[in-house]
């Protein structure tokens, strides 16, 4: 699991949920200790102020992983990490051994590494790879934001022309343009956090407004070309999606007969 942690408040978990092009992810790290058995695991997260995080009907499932640790069981992870949550919550909001479950999605999980856990709150819900614009897609599709990350191993910035000969349902040529352009990725689409009760959905509007305020308009020529022509058609629908279908030019050809001629 590779990851990557940072320190930041509401504003920060809003913006880098909207811009962040190769991320999977962002996770909230409520708390980290040290487990080797399931006592020390209940007590921890029981431990935790829950009540400042999760409103009295949130939905919280708990999911959980476990690598080289001596608690190596996930379903009793899982179990004993939930237990613990509820056990806090009912004490907290004097109920009786019962909570709804009715209301917003927080989604928890419990990651055990070497011994050393680790509970976070996802921020995100689906994977920051579905950007929300490709509807369609081909036989083999690339995920977006591993698209974004091999152009982001090259010296690409949307100065010098790019050239997709094997385009399929575009999405390499449409990340391509998002990046020449400035559009954050995460325009398109909702997060977790927006129906987290504790997020102001103003500092959320704030945000795309100045993301969309950075969106520039001039950029090297994008060519992206596939021999197949139904494909093409699935690749500008994603790309009008996008709000980047006049930025690509589409051409059906096959790479031995590809000629592009720049000015």
């Amino acid at each position: 699991m590779d990851e990557c942690f940072f320190k930041g408040n509401i504003e920060d978990i809003i913006k880098t949920n909207i811009n962040l092009r190769t991320a999977d992810r962002i996770k909230i790290l409520l708390k980290e200790f040290k487990a080797l058995d399931f006592e020390t695991l209940y007590d921890q997260i029981f431990n935790y102020d829950w009540a400042q995080l999760l409103p009295v009907d949130a939905k919280f499932p708990v999911s959980g992983r476990s690598v080289k640790s001596k608690l190596h069981s996930e379903p009793d992870i899982q179990s004993i990490v939930k237990k613990a949550i509820v056990d806090k919550m009912t004490q907290q909001y004097h109920r009786r051994g019962f909570l709804p479950e009715t209301g917003n999605l927080y989604h928890l999980d419990i990651y055990i590494n070497k011994d050393i856990a680790r509970i976070s709150l996802d921020t995100t819900g689906e994977s920051l790879f579905k950007r929300g614009y490709r509807v369609e897609h081909g036989g083999a599709p690339l995920k977006e934001n591993f698209a974004a990350g091999l152009l982001k191993l090259t010296p690409y910035n949307g100065t010098h022309p790019l050239i997709d000969p094997f385009t399929g349902s575009g999405t390499l040529a449409i990340e391509a343009a998002l990046i020449a352009r400035n559009i954050a990725p995460g325009l398109w689409r909702n997060f977790a956090f927006n129906n987290f009760d504790w997020v102001d959905n103003n500092l959320y509007k704030q945000e795309i407004e100045n993301a969309k305020s950075k969106i520039s308009k001039n950029h090297a020529p994008i060519i992206a070309s596939d021999i197949d022509q139904s494909i093409l058609e699935i690749a500008k629908v994603n790309a009008n999606n996008a709000g980047v279908l006049d930025d690509i030019r589409f051409k059906q050809v096959a790479i031995k007969d590809f000629c592009y001629r720049f000015n």
